[in-house]
């Protein structure tokens, strides 16, 4: 882990924790959610030496699928989340690559729960800025096909698992009566891998929650023996958030 994150990450507790005396004084809140992710690729992916980069974001190319569920406890100025994403990118059609004279697709099918636990910095208006710390587990499959003109498909598949450590900021300012604007950021960190994330998100506040519609683009490198994975899944959510 780089030095500075450890540091920060170490010291995250002892600011946290001078927060409970006034957390005591006040009532709990769960928040559950639940959000469809419309995440595409782009990227460079290989799975044991086999590269397959023909990726490129949101467009016709590509099959894409993902969810997430999340929860959250608050109490005053702190909180307790955790949050589980599943991703699933894939070429819809085979690319012909004229110079190497070759077909060739592949998938990427991900997991990426993470959890943590964090405290108020500071409250401006309408809002406040949260600081927070954590890990994110992650779990990457990665498949590659390649079809010479005149060959048999070569199918090529690797994964990895993995866990970063996660230190960030996120932020809930009220826009107006019904309307709340939030944001993240996070930078992650482990060995051999690094990772950051942004995140921006509108509700629209009813009796029991909100409906939120948002972008989310979380970018990952990693590299190991069998697996290299240097690419951001990034697009639009929109899902449901109970509050009780």
């Amino acid at each position: 882990m780089h030095g500075p994150l450890r540091a920060a990450f170490l010291l995250s507790p002892l600011a946290v924790s001078c927060l409970a005396g006034t957390a005591a004084a006040q009532e709990p809140e769960w928040r559950i959610g639940s959000f469809a992710w419309m995440a595409g690729l782009e990227g460079r992916v290989a799975a044991n030496g086999v590269a397959e980069d023909s990726f490129d974001g949101l467009n016709d190319g590509l099959e894409l699928s993902g969810w997430s569920v999340s929860a959250e406890w608050r109490r005053g100025p702190l909180s307790v989340f955790g949050d589980l994403t599943q991703v699933q990118v894939q070429t819809a059609d085979a690319l012909y690559d004229a110079p190497s004279m070759t077909i060739h697709d592949g998938a990427v099918r991900a997991t990426f729960v993470e959890f943590g636990a964090g405290g108020e910095l500071c409250r401006f208006g309408a809002g406040h800025l949260d600081l927070f710390a954590g890990a994110r587990f992650c779990d990457v499959e990665c498949v590659v096909r390649r079809r010479p003109w005149t060959l048999h498909t070569m199918t090529s598949s690797s994964d990895a698992t993995w866990l970063d450590t996660v230190l960030g900021l996120r932020s809930e300012l009220q826009l107006a009566e019904d309307w709340q604007l939030g944001l993240r950021g996070d930078l992650g960190g482990s060995f051999p891998g690094f990772s950051w994330q942004l995140q921006a998100s509108l509700e629209r506040r009813f009796a029991m929650g909100s409906f939120a519609v948002g972008w989310r683009y979380l970018d990952i490198d990693y590299e190991d023996h069998r697996l290299s994975y240097d690419a951001a899944l990034s697009g639009p959510f929109v899902g449901l958030l109970l509050r009780f």
